[in-house]
């Protein structure tokens, strides 16, 4: 199963470290972040989790709530806690799914093969949709800087309807999309600049961050 942008994302009920977690509840109506790695005891995973614990505080600001996952039970979770703890300094402090019997992996098209679960992370939207995935090779650790860049985007297009440019980050200039006409946008936004392009075509307009 591919999951595209999108879809919406399935319910289910899985083991964890702090007992059992329903992911529609679990999320309600926040956003949600699933990370993914084929089991613990890995090296690059145990940096992750570990950063995604450090950077907590940014996720709770954003009302982003985070979903690990992986194939390992829950009493290996339980060991692997204890490492990362030890090697990054940080507590995990959010779930980690226990998906031993690969019954959730597939559902969230995380598997390759049907049996080696990718790493992955999911973006939730507050509807449990896919708003965009990544996926890393085994050798990548995943860029946290670039996911909280990744939710910001996310969420400013969710509340304001406009677009983010390249590198952008919280507090610069958006750009407004294609499909919005001249004359809604200047009433929705003030200040809408214009950028001169030799096609004539207008497609290039830049408002101040709306928030």
């Amino acid at each position: 199963m591919v999951l595209q942008l999108g879809d919406p994302l399935p319910d289910f009920t899985c083991e964890s470290q702090v007992g059992p977690i329903n992911f529609h509840s679990y999320l309600g109506s926040s956003w949600g972040l699933i990370i993914s790695c084929p089991s613990d005891h890995l090296p690059v995973p145990t940096t992750e989790f570990g950063e995604a614990s450090r950077l907590s505080d940014e996720f709770i600001s954003r009302q982003v709530k985070i979903l690990g996952i992986n194939c390992s039970g829950v009493d290996s979770h339980q060991g692997w806690i204890v490492d990362v703890k030890a090697s990054t300094g940080q507590q995990i402090d959010f779930p980690i799914l226990s998906d031993a019997d690969r019954h959730v992996t597939p559902l969230l098209g995380m598997t390759a093969g049907n049996i080696n679960t990718v790493r992955t992370c999911i973006f939730v939207s507050p509807s449990k949709k896919v708003a965009m995935s990544m996926s890393y090779p085994v050798t990548c650790g995943m860029n946290f800087h670039e996911i909280l860049r990744v939710v910001d985007s996310l969420q400013m297009t969710e509340k304001n309807g406009v677009s983010t440019p390249v590198n952008w980050v919280r507090g610069q200039d958006c750009m407004l999309p294609e499909l919005m006409d001249d004359g809604d946008a200047d009433e929705k936004f003030d200040s809408v600049q214009r950028i001169d392009v030799p096609s004539r075509k207008g497609y290039l307009r830049i408002i101040k961050d709306p928030n």
